[in-house]
């Protein structure tokens, strides 16, 4: 008989998490496993990349709960109550915040519950305001009263233990990405006039937020004008999108760094770039320098937690340079456009070491541990 887990989530827009989500979903071998995907707001431009064989469940929505969150979750909380009534599953996982309600009423239906962690948690939890206190107190409760959890990179899983100190311990599964399809995906249209190779362009990915920290890429960016002539292209949206927007006119690179929203496929616009700069201040495990390496482009990434030098081995397989500072990670740009033998060495390292975070190697990984969730 196989075994039926559902996955919970938020909705399906393009953020990190959700790609992790989809990746889990599409790649569990359908003969073992019955998959069921259970949307609190059936909303996103990754639905398209569920393959047909999950079932989707998504909570019905209206006018009100759009507006207000508690309508919102209060609805989606309901829906998984009546999907588990009714498909009875052997285990529910979630990595977002739907893993709180999740371990409460796996416990209360006596179904195996898997908490997953993708996040730094000094710097999402560890604030002074209510509201972070009161989310720190319901993330303890999801955490202590799930059957198992599951984090992306060592060093978070050493966090999470000495944080939480969940009863359950805490497995560490990398994350894995479509190695095959995002090289598929990259092959396909997008133009862009910085495409013609006539200058180094670089690309950073991620929300434009505090956390992405795009204004020291931006700052690093003038640096390195200030020599050589570099573009940029930033894929994301966020509230800091005037702020940042606004640096660049300050600054005099405007024209050289081109805004261009969310994109459902950012894959050939990654293959079309010199060099993708990741300038978090914090992650789980960053899912672009996975895809970047999977299409053998370099990385210059800040050495954040988590997960960034777990990645990548520093002038070997990418470069890391230290957080919120723009000065070296101008330098690294620098060295990455003019050193042609260190760009081809990481170009290949890069492309060779994307194959311990494969799809597959994930779903194997996934697979195994699932078992084990049950046999506790």
């Amino acid at each position: 008989m196989k075994k039926k887990i559902l996955f919970t989530s938020p909705n399906l827009f393009a953020g990190g998490a959700q790609r992790h989500l989809i990746n889990i979903v599409n790649s569990l071998d359908e003969t073992i496993f019955d998959i069921i995907l259970l949307l609190y707001s059936g909303e996103g431009e990754l639905l398209n990349e569920v393959n047909s064989n999950v079932r989707i469940i998504t909570s019905s929505q209206n006018y009100i709960s759009k507006r207000f969150f508690p309508i919102r979750v209060l609805l989606g909380i309901i829906c998984t109550i009546r999907t588990i009534r009714t498909t009875k599953p052997d285990i529910i996982y979630s990595r977002h915040w739907c893993k709180i309600p999740n371990a409460i009423l796996g416990n209360f239906f006596n179904i195996k519950t898997v908490s997953g962690e993708g996040n730094n948690l000094k710097e999402t939890l560890f604030k002074k305001s209510l509201k972070i206190r009161i989310f720190y107190f319901l993330r303890w409760i999801g955490l202590r009263y799930s059957s198992s959890v599951v984090a992306n990179s060592i060093s978070l899983g050493e966090e999470i233990k000495n944080v939480f100190a969940p009863d359950s311990g805490v497995e560490v599964i990398y994350n894995g990405v479509d190695i095959k399809n995002i090289r598929l995906q990259a092959s396909m249209n997008a133009d862009h006039p910085w495409f013609d190779k006539k200058y180094p362009l670089l690309i950073s990915i991620g929300r434009l937020s505090e956390q992405k920290d795009h204004r020291t890429f931006i700052e690093a960016l003038k640096m390195v004008n200030d020599k050589t002539y570099v573009r940029a292209i930033i894929i994301g949206e966020g509230k800091l999108r005037e702020n940042l927007i606004e640096l660049s006119n300050k600054l005099g690179v405007s024209g050289r760094v081109d805004f261009i929203g969310n994109k459902s496929n950012p894959f050939p616009y990654i293959a079309n770039s010199d060099i993708l700069v990741c300038s978090s201040r914090y992650e789980g495990l960053s899912n672009v320098i996975l895809e970047a390496m999977a299409l053998g482009v370099p990385v210059i990434s800040t050495d954040h937690k988590h997960g960034a030098n777990e990645l990548i081995q520093n002038k070997v397989s990418g470069m890391l340079v230290p957080v919120e500072n723009p000065e070296k990670m101008a330098e690294a740009i620098t060295r990455l456009i003019n050193d042609k033998d260190l760009y081809g060495r990481i170009r290949d390292e890069c492309r060779k070491n994307s194959e311990y975070f494969s799809l597959e190697k994930l779903a194997e990984n996934y697979e195994n541990y699932f078992n084990r969730v049950l046999l506790r």
